[in-house]
């Protein structure tokens, strides 16, 4: 049974690493919201800048070790990517194995890889593809810190450290921690000996973010959505919000004392689906897919069953039960306050190692009395060995079939762009002024090679007069794409055309046509400068 096991392991993680990889060739799109974090890592590359006040800085500086201006930074930030998921899924086996034993961890790093945010953030560049990971592993080491040696609250704290190193929520694993120390050694106070480790792990990792804070925005703990963006009534806000307004004050001048219950509750409304939505399988396995609401009743039933165990342990003040209950708890009110401001899935993403594992914890007793009920009525079946062997043969041919129509590309290669943008990227770097340039999915902005070159259209509608418009900010030229076009700011002077194509209805006053893409018919780019 112990060799099915691995080899059951060994085919979901193959079909997990072909998959994420596919997807990998497929994000060819670095402007994509991916942009951003190149160009911090350029920063910090070339001129030593730390992003700060809002984005944080540990994932900017790992990218930076190989960040260029080449397509090559891409891919292999998305490689990188890839090396981390398998890091999460590697860290829910082990780990989960000295928690809950081999049975419950392989289950969750089974359901962890078909998981579709998880699979989406290893093969993109976010800041939160570390974030599951650092959770994962600071939670687990903390568990044994509670439960065993005291030491293990050094790797708990560093782990935490780093993660509030990469994103503001980081900050929740050392709140939750200290509320479930406070607690635990009130009632067992020997623990008081061991909180030591984790100050010191968190202190030595956490504190050079506080540092570089108080060193240049003078403020060690600042963020600008826990201090600000937490009290939008939504993010399109912001711009037209004075920042003294963008603040609790702020918040109760405009919904009274009653908003706050008011936006708590409806946030977790309307949260709570989100939330559950994240633990779905990604259609890239079918299995999985059809069989998630019985997964679903399954794992329902089984923490139902175990709630007498996990009532007791809260009642005893075990502080590994305490810690696994504040830290979602935790989650939960926070991101169902933000969710009106920021609604998205991967904020909650950390968290779905933690859950799986738990939940695979709950599920596999009851497997076992399953088992051994089946073998009572049918001694030659092992109805656990049948199961698991049939998924995982089910697997294999989804795999091979996987194989077979989506080929391996190589990313290096997808990720260059087409020669028409290659070439606009080019001429746009050459320019003298600025550039109006994107949004566009096809237009990156990591690969200028001068910084403030390139300046996006802003949102509504068209300006009375576009040539005053780019004339009042220096804009002497521009590319035009179809992604562009689509802008409402370009209504009647850009025509967005199928297959990608771009039209100039009517060129600005005192400009003119400087080039197009003489690839594709129609074109996807076009090329505008201002009259000498």
């Amino acid at each position: 049974m112990l060799r099915l096991r691995w080899f059951a392991a060994a085919v979901f993680f193959s079909d997990w690493l072909l998959t994420a990889f596919t997807w990998l060739t497929w994000n060819r799109h670095p402007s994509m919201g991916q942009d951003p974090f190149l160009v911090f890592a350029l920063a910090a590359r070339d001129d030593g800048m730390l992003t700060l006040g809002n984005d944080h800085p540990l994932y900017p500086l790992i990218l930076s070790l190989w960040a260029s201006r080449t397509s090559a930074a891409f891919t292999l930030s998305k490689l990188f990517s890839l090396g981390v998921g398998a890091a999460a899924l590697a860290a829910a086996a082990g780990l989960g194995t000295a928690l809950f034993g081999l049975d419950a961890a392989l289950l969750a790093a089974v359901l962890l890889s078909v998981n579709w945010v998880f699979l989406s953030l290893s093969m993109s560049l976010r800041a939160e593809v570390l974030l599951p990971l650092l959770f994962f592993v600071s939670w687990a080491c903390a568990w044994r810190g509670f439960r065993e040696d005291g030491r293990w609250f050094l790797a708990a704290g560093a782990a935490a450290g780093l993660a509030a190193l990469t994103k503001g929520t980081g900050t929740l694993l050392a709140l939750a921690w200290a509320a479930a120390f406070l607690l635990a050694a009130w009632r067992d106070r020997t623990l008081w000996r061991r909180a030591p480790w984790y100050l010191a792990g968190f202190l030595g990792t956490a504190g050079f973010l506080w540092w570089a804070n108080h060193a240049v925005l003078g403020d060690a703990t600042y963020n600008y959505s826990t201090r600000h963006a937490l009290w939008l009534d939504s993010w399109w806000d912001a711009a037209g919000t004075p920042l003294a307004d963008q603040s609790f004050a702020g918040f109760l001048a405009r919904h009274g004392w009653l908003g706050i219950p008011r936006r708590l509750f409806s946030g977790m409304w309307t949260f709570a689906p989100v939330w559950l939505a994240t633990l779905s399988p990604s259609p890239s396995f079918p299995i999985f897919l059809y069989a998630r609401w019985p997964l679903a009743a399954a794992a329902a039933w089984s923490l139902w069953r175990a709630r007498r165990t996990a009532w007791e342990a809260l009642r005893r003040f075990d502080g590994a039960a305490l810690y696994t209950a504040f830290l979602p708890a935790g989650f939960f009110a926070l991101f169902s306050w933000y969710h009106q401001v920021s609604p998205s899935e991967r904020f909650v993403a950390p968290l779905s190692p933690m859950l799986y594992l738990l939940a695979a914890a709950a599920f596999v007793p009851e497997l076992r009395r399953f088992g051994a009920w089946a073998r009572r009525r049918q001694p030659a079946v092992n109805a656990a060995a049948a199961g698991v062997g049939l998924l995982a043969a089910f697997t294999a041919v989804g795999l091979a079939i996987k194989v077979a129509v989506w080929g391996v590309a190589n990313p290096f290669v997808a990720d260059r762009p087409e020669p028409c943008y290659a070439d606009a990227m080019a001429w746009t770097a050459s320019r003298q002024g600025k550039v109006l340039y994107g949004p566009s999915v096809d237009l990156s902005v990591y690969s200028l090679p001068r910084s403030g070159v390139a300046v996006g259209a802003p949102e509504g509608g068209p300006p009375p007069d576009l040539g005053a418009w780019l004339r009042e900010r220096g804009i002497r030229s521009a590319v035009a794409d179809w992604d562009m076009a689509r802008i409402g700011f370009f209504e009647g002077t850009l025509e967005s055309l199928p297959e990608g194509g771009v039209k100039v209805l009517k060129l600005p006053k005192g400009w003119r046509e400087a080039g197009r893409d003489r690839l594709h018919e129609p074109p996807h780019l076009v090329l505008l400068e201002e009259l000498p």
